[in-house]
């Protein structure tokens, strides 16, 4: 039978030194039938001419050099998804690296599991020569090589403290989900992706693969790394956090939960300069009181109400399946 077609969007700015990397990295891949369309946004170094020298391969759809810079690189997935014809679609940064097997293993794991909206891998955090600086030992005891998780629980256990699918580039998802989840993901400049993510959860079950196929980029000139120096993230993620309230339709139970959790977080950051500009800025997030403190507690013991099913779920039983 004929493997389904994935489409590979690689959304690119200003990341020359490493694009050579990352292109053969994809075009060597062991999965024989995808397409990649690359969109470059004006980069200012020499990013096009290298780019131009794969234009011949014909593993590549398109090409696409913006005239002006969009300021946005979700703007870029909005487009690069819109030209995708394949069954899924894989957002691979353009600074990133993947294993030969990636789209092989992640793509046989969708198949296998028809009820899954996506499909992650771990990933190996390298430096600007490709050094490994971070791999998760742990994996070498891991009982389960795969864990597929219902979409809500994970939303509810995990995504909701933290951006667990902290990389596009170890995502492969379906296609036919991107209509469903709400174009707000564009108006984050920091937190778009966590938005993105957590909105296609969803809508099936979240499929983790505990192998390293993916390397995770980090330099002086990634957008995230800068982020990091001033507020401007914790703004971003707070107008984030209460755009996804409101998309999950939490109940109060819940907002009030979070919004203790995220406030202890605000508070207890070494890294933020102004917290009451932060909290003013976002207050349904970050303004809590002590009335949220026993919702909190019930949360932490308890769990977060699910939002469609049972009404208790026990904090450490999340339901998954194991193969």
């Amino acid at each position: 039978m004929e493997k389904p077609l994935v489409s590979v969007i690689i959304p690119s700015y200003n990341h020359a030194p490493f694009l050579r990397e990352r292109l053969d990295s994809i075009l060597q891949q062991d999965y024989p039938n995808f397409e990649v369309f690359v969109l470059d946004d004006c980069s200012p170094d020499n990013s096009r001419e290298i780019i131009e020298q794969y234009s011949s391969n014909p593993h590549i759809g398109q090409i696409v050099f913006n005239e002006q810079n969009t300021g946005n690189t979700f703007c870029q997935w909005h487009r690069g998804i819109s030209m995708a014809k394949g069954k899924y679609v894989w957002i691979a940064e353009s600074d990133d690296v993947a294993e030969p097997s990636f789209l092989s293993v992640l793509v046989a794991e969708l198949e296998r599991n028809p009820n899954a909206v996506l499909a992650y891998s771990y990933s190996k955090v390298i430096d600007q020569d490709s050094r490994v600086i971070y791999e998760d030992r742990s994996l070498v005891a891991t009982p389960f090589r795969i864990k597929v998780y219902r979409g809500n629980d994970y939303i509810m256990h995990y995504q909701l403290r933290d951006n667990c699918i902290y990389n596009a580039s170890m995502v492969v998802f379906r296609r036919d989900v991107y209509p469903r989840i709400s174009p707000k993901f564009m108006e984050h400049r920091y937190c778009g992706d966590w938005f993105f993510w957590t909105c296609a959860c969803q809508y099936g079950d979240v499929i983790e693969v505990r192998e390293p196929l993916n390397s995770f980029r980090q330099h002086t000139n990634k957008v995230t790394v800068k982020s990091q120096k001033g507020d401007k993230n914790w703004i971003d993620a707070g107008l984030m956090m209460t755009d996804l309230v409101e998309e999950l339709q939490l109940n109060n139970y819940q907002r009030r939960s979070l919004r203790f959790l995220w406030n202890r977080r605000l508070m207890r950051s070494k890294i933020v300069d102004d917290k009451m500009k932060i909290m003013r800025a976002c207050p349904a997030i970050f303004k809590s009181d002590w009335c949220d403190y026993p919702y909190f507690k019930w949360a932490k013991n308890f769990g977060f109400l699910q939002l469609r099913s049972r009404m208790v779920l026990t904090y450490f039983n999340v339901p998954i399946v194991n193969h």
